[in-house]
């Protein structure tokens, strides 16, 4: 796995007690023509879970990257939050493709 590029707490509250979440993205790198961006979450109550993303461009790795770590944790623990009172993970979306007819033809 790569260099880590950064990292995120999130807060998640089981039975009144405050658990912490944690997610790490690692640096992107070159693969095959494209990049990959590499990411882990850690959590309090489980084995960690691991994933990538590939994008055209390092940007785009580490964004999606960012993105499908967030699905996971909405998905897994929809209580997760990452600033005190604030609702959301404050992660970028995940870009929808084109809608049919959009692309250029």
């Amino acid at each position: 796995m790569s260099d880590l590029v950064c990292d995120r707490q999130f807060g998640v509250e089981v039975d009144g007690v405050e658990r912490r979440v944690v997610v790490e993205w690692m640096r992107p790198v070159r693969d095959r023509g494209d990049w990959r961006c590499d990411w882990v979450i850690h959590w309090f109550d489980r084995p960690e879970a691991r994933g990538f993303s590939m994008g055209v461009d390092s940007t785009q790795a580490l964004l999606l990257a960012m993105g499908m770590a967030g699905v996971r944790i909405e998905h897994d623990a929809p209580t997760a939050r990452w600033l005190d009172g604030d609702s959301g993970l404050g992660l970028p979306p995940i870009p929808a493709g084109p809608a049919p007819g959009d692309a250029a033809g």
